[in-house]
């Protein structure tokens, strides 16, 4: 038994370390695309409270790596939405960072 509990807790500390890793790496890539978002929106700011409330966030689950891009501003849906997507930001900017993203997890997966 004492082989099987060392390779047990050898085992453990390998997922967390992934875990702990693919979670530096969400943060990583939300914090990119908050910034990156920022930078592209297209819209004319007024207050500029619109492009300052985009936040970046990522979580990590057993087998999975979450990165959120949101509005804080109510009316983001509108600039989201309205005018046939004129104004969106958050999917074009997931979209173009999401190629790089996954070739980063394929490599701390095969690590």
């Amino acid at each position: 038994m004492e082989g099987t509990d060392k390779v047990l807790k050898n085992l453990r500390r390998f997922i967390k370390e992934k875990e702990e890793a693919a979670k530096t790496l969400g943060d990583h890539y939300a914090m990119k695309a908050e910034n990156k978002a920022k930078q592209d929106a297209n819209w004319v700011d007024q207050t500029g409270h619109a492009r300052q409330g985009l936040q970046g966030s990522s979580a990590v689950n057993r087998n999975e790596v979450l990165i959120r891009l949101a509005h804080t501003m109510e009316y983001g849906v509108h600039l989201e939405l309205a005018n046939q997507g004129r104004y969106s930001v958050l999917e074009p900017t997931l979209k173009a960072l999401e190629d790089n993203f996954f070739n980063d997890i394929k490599k701390l997966v095969n690590k």
